[in-house]
């Protein structure tokens, strides 16, 4: 009886060893990085002329977003991949390079320090 006793124990931690190990790779396989730029250009630049047309424009940002890039997302969100894609397309060839899609996009300017708006915001006097 206590031979039996002792192989279920020894049956039960191996067990539970091989159980923590398989948790452990999963968390492992959970922490990888999003793939990068040009990760996410070379797998979507089907055709490898290392230039994105329109419909590969499309996965590449699915991709992007996926990974986090907000500016992506909302691409994502609106469903607006020709704007998108003609923002981009700095030399208007109808296809996006590595520099291009990785160009960051300027905001408007809406520092009120440099605009005459902040007179404006100003409560007038009372008398």
């Amino acid at each position: 009886m206590h031979h039996n006793y002792l192989k279920i124990s020894c049956a039960a931690i191996i067990a539970t060893g091989l159980s923590f190990t398989a948790i452990a790779q999963e968390s492992a396989q959970e922490k990888t990085s999003p793939p990068t730029l040009e990760a996410s250009f070379a797998a979507a630049d089907l055709d490898q002329n290392d230039v994105l047309d329109r419909d590969e424009f499309v996965s590449f940002a699915v991709m992007q977003a996926k990974a986090g890039d907000e500016a992506y997302k909302g691409t994502i969100m609106s469903g607006e991949y020709d704007m998108a894609f003609t923002s981009k397309d700095a030399d208007a060839d109808d296809g996006l390079s590595l520099d291009e899609v990785g160009a960051v996009q300027e905001e408007p300017d809406t520092d009120l320090e440099d605009t005459d708006a902040e007179d404006d915001l100003v409560a007038p006097e009372v008398e």
